[in-house]
């Protein structure tokens, strides 16, 4: 199972949402770590520190930041973007599978963005997004269609 690390601003009601979905769920909070005015690139070595994938609804730039870490030679522990626009009930639906499906070394220098799935159709502009780090910056090649 993940270990995830909540971000500032992150929607409680979808945290209480997995949380009671997931009884034993290994979740922190930014807050909970004293980390609440943290920077991006904070929150990202903190959490490359102690092995937990972030879960944020900063797209703008949070994959940026990865980036730039990556670049750099640094780990990322993986980074979950979820819209907040997005339906709370299909949000818990994806982070549990995401967290009960996966494991820890499948998301090494991985951003994710939900939906998982598209929700009714299947054209390109609405399928689900996988940021690949290209193998020049990770130091090794990640398949998009894992």
């Amino acid at each position: 199972m993940l270990r995830l690390l909540i971000d500032q601003n992150f929607d409680q009601d979808i945290l209480r949402g997995l949380a009671h979905r997931i009884p034993n769920l290994d979740v922190i909070t930014a807050y909970d770590m004293g980390l609440s005015a943290a920077t991006d690139p904070e929150l990202l070595a903190w959490a490359a520190d102690n092995g937990r994938i972030i879960v944020t609804h900063d797209r703008q730039t949070m994959p940026d930041h990865v980036a730039d870490r990556i670049r750099s030679g640094e780990k990322v522990s993986g980074v979950v973007i979820v819209p907040q626009q997005m339906q709370i009930g299909q949000v818990i639906d994806d982070l549990e599978i995401i967290v009960m499906c996966s494991s820890e070394d499948e998301w090494e220098n991985v951003v994710r963005h939900l939906p998982l799935w598209p929700p009714t159709s299947n054209s390109p502009e609405e399928s689900p997004t996988r940021t690949v780090i290209p193998s020049s910056l990770s130091g090794r090649a990640t398949n998009p269609n894992k």
